[in-house]
C-alpha cells in the first residue's frame, strides 16, 4: 500500500504539468504529512507526499530530490509518479511514500525540491514543513474534510467517494475497475497533512457498509 495517493494525497491535492518555454520550470508545489494508520495499533506510518505542476518544456521522465532544512538528508525518488489532474488539466510529478530520516520523524522548516529532466537540467524550488505530531497525540478535530478513497490491490488510489449513498461491490467493480479495499481520508483545514484510516477490503455488500463515508 506503500504507492498512494493522494493525497492525493488531495491529500489531497493535486498535480500536474504544462508548459511553454525550452527551460524546465516548477510552477507550484504541494506537499503533505500523511498519518497513516494500517491494519493494527502498532502499524503506523508516518510519510510525505510531494508533487510539483512543470511546464510543457519537462519530460514525461526525470528524477527528484528532496533536501531537508539542514541539507544532511537528501531524498532521491527515481521513478516518481505522474499523476493526472482530470479536472484541471495538469499533470503533477512526485510521490506519496517519502519515508522519515532514521529519526523516525521530518524536521519541521524549509525544504528544497530539485528535479533533474532527462537531459540532466536541473530546477528548483523550496516549500515548508510544519512540526510533525505523534500518532497519539493526533486531534482529528482539525480534520474538518473526510473523503472515501478507493484503491487497486497495489495501493493505487483510483478515485474518491464523498456522497453518503451505498455503492454495491459490484457497482464498485465496474465504475473503478480493479478495485479492491477503501479507505477513510481526512484531510487538515490547511490541506498540509492528512489521516489515512485503517484499509477495509471490498467484499460482498455495499462499499458504505465496507468502510464508507458515514
Amino acid at each position: 500500500m506503500k504507492h498512494l495517493i493522494t493525497i492525493a494525497f488531495g491529500c489531497l491535492c493535486f498535480f500536474c504539468f504544462s508548459c511553454s518555454s525550452a527551460i524546465t520550470e516548477i510552477h507550484d508545489i504541494r506537499s503533505a504529512l500523511l498519518y497513516d494508520f494500517q491494519s493494527g495499533q502498532n502499524d503506523r506510518r508516518l510519510r510525505l507526499a510531494v508533487y510539483a505542476r512543470l511546464n510543457e518544456a519537462a519530460e514525461s521522465g526525470g528524477f527528484l530530490q528532496i533536501r531537508s532544512p539542514a541539507s544532511d538528508y537528501v531524498w532521491t525518488v527515481e521513478k516518481p509518479l505522474f499523476v493526472q489532474d482530470a479536472a484541471s488539466g495538469y499533470t503533477w510529478i512526485g510521490s506519496s511514500d517519502i519515508v522519515p530520516p532514521p529519526e523516525g520523524f521530518f524536521p519541521s522548516g524549509r525544504y528544497t525540491l530539485i528535479y533533474t529532466d532527462e537531459a540532466g537540467k536541473k530546477t528548483e524550488t523550496g516549500f515548508d514543513m510544519e512540526e510533525c505530531k505523534s500518532f497519539d497525540g493526533l486531534d482529528l478535530g482539525e480534520y474538518t474534510e473526510k473523503r472515501l478513497g478507493i484503491f487497486n490491490e497495489s495501493g493505487i488510489l483510483l478515485g474518491y467517494r464523498s456522497e453518503k449513498t451505498d455503492m454495491s461491490a459490484e457497482e464498485t467493480a465496474e465504475k473503478y475497475p480493479g478495485s479492491f479495499f477503501t479507505r477513510i481520508i481526512l484531510i487538515s483545514e490547511d490541506g498540509l497533512s492528512a489521516v489515512l484510516r485503517e484499509p477495509v477490503f471490498i467484499e460482498d455488500g455495499s462499499v458504505q457498509n465496507q468502510g464508507g463515508v458515514r
